[in-house]
């Protein structure tokens, strides 16, 4: 019943539909300026920093921002054959939240 009267109130105008969304992507050229700039880490960089993320195979790679904090989301394909989600904090490398996929 919520999504529905948020769906709704969207449709009518009387909320932006960039506030229903907790998180937004930021596209290739937001990324490589915010790369550039200092404020998070290559892509490169967070691998480096996880070494163990490098003997799985990337299925999906999305950067997103939440709230004010830019967000690495893998998912990979392990060794072991189970699909996991990771998401990396791009300022700092940290792991934020370790999932396997269903």
């Amino acid at each position: 019943m919520k999504i529905l009267s948020i769906f709704l109130a969207m449709v009518v105008g009387t909320i932006d539909p960039r506030s229903a969304i907790a998180s937004d992507e930021l596209s290739q050229r937001e990324i490589r300026a915010r790369v550039e700039a200092g404020e998070i880490l290559s892509l490169d960089q967070l691998l480096n920093l996880h070494p163990q993320l490098l003997e799985s195979k990337l299925l999906d790679l999305e950067v997103e921002l939440h709230s004010t904090r830019v967000i690495y989301e893998l998912e990979i394909l392990t060794n072991s054959g189970s699909v996991q989600e990771v998401k990396l904090d791009a300022h700092t490398g940290e792991i934020v939240e370790k999932s396997e996929d269903d």
